[in-house]
């Protein structure tokens, strides 16, 4: 990860490219390292610094400041290890409030930015969190084991998952450009804050820091780095806070509270019911999102292939078809999607309509976002892709119509796929919609311009939220040999109280994985039901294919 900032200071990555021709904007890597968001009353803000020479290192409650940087030089790997064996030998007990700090910036954002100025503006405290906001990243070494069995029934991946989302709410730092994880038995993990930049940003990182670490870098036979450290490094530095009573109430407020990282009590088995009651505070407003992760293998974007459909599509007709959950798919990747046709994406999104899923879940269509990069432009962030559409529905009805034969379902299946890749790549080149929709909207309100149009279309919920993060934007790992360093992606919580999140990866010829998030306070709403009419529906369109070629 240091090398990567490196190169990203030194303007040495290069540009990801569109057709291998035309290159993306690169604004959004600018802000990566050395950034925090600070809490505000009215807004947040960014703040980014140009250089830092050290991370912060949280552990058993404890902050340290390391040194990544001796006389203007990268120390090595083996150095970097010896000082965090150092954090770990470290017994001293956290300082009054200091262990659960971070929960403030897992808060409500008013009560942290009140807290932040009135405890944290002067004197050591504002010391110590300059310490931390100017690092070049936060580092948590997880006191407990984190595991990726791709190969079970998906619990053991979606608790690594929900670890990753919030841990214990105060052994993150949130605010943060990104955290990185470090658990128990070496398994690590990224934490991300949105607002600096989007997924495949910080999809590029990890992409470098698996190959390097993997393969750059390397590991001697007993999982040491290698090397011996020899530089004469001062022990890392204990952060001081001077935390009052006062304070101390804050912070357990808002750790209590749970407000921003919910915990799933399935999953964490630190303590249950009980401790909900003590505090007043229901166990179902306590524990608010219910998280899933898993792995498809039975088919991945080579049927979408064979089809002559974009995987993307594909998978958002199957996602209106099912709603939203953390899921990776076993049965097939974008081989099959390959195979009919039809993009990946597209094949994913039928599914979900992401529009076939939702509709069996919930037996209605949803408005339904799909996020598209608009990195083709200057600072371009994203535009919104309406993958519900009147050809995506109409697929679902005739899949769900017992008149209508294989040959009719197909066909409406590649007109809606057709239509989703036009919307998308109107998006992609400037012609979506919701970005101009909103402008007009904000300057509605500056010129005190009431439009009852404008405030109804932005004020509907998005029931059905998408996303796809890219794989392998880079050349740097054939994962057809190495399909180890497949990654999991990444995910987030759904958008409505009653709607559903989810995130996919397409993980090659025979995977896709996909995020799935929903609340728990929402009674018709369930991660683990709509994984499971993801995955009828992703099988449902394959068996139609198989069908009709039999014939």
């Amino acid at each position: 990860m240091l090398l990567f900032r490196r190169q990203v200071a030194r303007e040495e990555v290069r540009p990801i490219l569109v057709s291998n021709a035309v290159p993306l904007c690169s604004w959004q890597y600018e802000r990566m390292f050395n950034t925090t968001r600070i809490p505000g009353v009215e807004t947040d803000s960014l703040r980014h610094w140009d250089d830092s020479k050290h991370v912060v290192v949280y552990h058993s409650g404890r902050y340290f400041k390391l040194p990544v940087y001796f006389l203007g030089q990268l120390i090595r790997p083996c150095e970097i290890q010896a000082q965090i064996e150092k954090i770990l030998l470290d017994k001293s007990e956290p300082a009054f409030g200091e262990a659960h700090l971070a929960a403030m910036t897992a808060g409500e954002r008013v009560p942290w930015a009140k807290a932040r100025q009135k405890f944290f503006s002067k004197g050591v405290n504002k010391s110590s969190l300059d310490t931390i906001e100017q690092a070049a990243f936060f580092v948590t070494l997880d006191e407990e084991e984190a595991d990726y069995d791709t190969d079970g029934d998906n619990t053991m991946v979606s608790s690594y998952a929900e670890s990753l989302l919030h841990g214990k709410t105060y052994d993150r730092w949130f605010d943060k450009s990104f955290t990185l994880v470090v658990y128990k038995n070496g398994r690590i993990g990224l934490n991300g804050e949105h607002s600096w930049a989007d997924a495949p940003i910080i999809g590029h990182l990890w992409e470098h820091t698996m190959y390097w670490d993997g393969k750059g870098i390397g590991y001697g036979e007993d999982k040491n780095t290698l090397g011996e450290a020899s530089l004469p490094l001062s022990p890392p530095l204990r952060l001081k806070w001077d935390i009052s009573e006062e304070c101390n109430e804050v912070i357990e407020c808002s750790w209590s509270r749970r407000m921003r990282c919910h915990m799933q009590l399935m999953a964490f088995k630190h303590y249950g019911k009980d401790v909900c009651k003590k505090c007043r505070i229901s166990p179902n407003a306590w524990i608010q999102m219910a998280l899933q992760m898993a792995y498809f293998r039975h088919y991945g974007k080579d049927v979408c292939k064979k089809c002559r459909i974009s995987p993307d599509a594909w998978i958002q007709m199957a996602l209106q078809m099912a709603y939203f959950r953390l899921m990776a798919f076993k049965h097939y990747g974008k081989d099959v999607c390959k195979k009919c046709h039809i993009s990946p994406d597209a094949w994913i999104q039928i599914v979900l309509h992401l529009q076939m899923a939702y509709f069996r879940d919930q037996n209605k269509f949803a408005l339904t976002y799909e996020a598209s990069m608009t990195r083709l432009f200057r600072e371009g962030r994203t535009e919104t892709v309406r993958s519900c559409t009147m050809d995506s529905c109409n697929f679902v009805r005739a899949m769900e119509d017992p008149t209508k034969t294989n040959e009719d379902r197909i066909k409406l299946l590649r007109q809606a796929a057709v239509t989703h890749q036009n919307s998308y790549r109107n998006c992609m080149t400037g012609t979506g919609i919701d970005r101009h929709l909103f402008t007009l909207y904000v300057v509605s309100k500056y010129l005190k311009e009431d439009s009852k149009f404008l405030g109804k279309v932005l004020s509907e919920p998005w029931r059905l939220s998408t996303s796809q993060t890219p794989h392998q934007q880079t050349n740097l790992l054939d994962l057809r040999k190495h399909p180890e360093y497949i990654s999991g992606g990444g995910g987030f919580g759904p958008v409505a109280d009653d709607g559903y999140g989810v995130s996919y990866i397409i993980a090659g010829e025979n995977a896709i994985m996909f995020h799935i998030s929903s609340k728990h306070s929402c009674n018709h709403t369930s991660s683990r039901r709509f994984m499971k009419n993801i995955e009828k529906a992703l099988l449902d369109m394959r068996a139609m294919f198989d069908n009709t070629d039999k014939k």
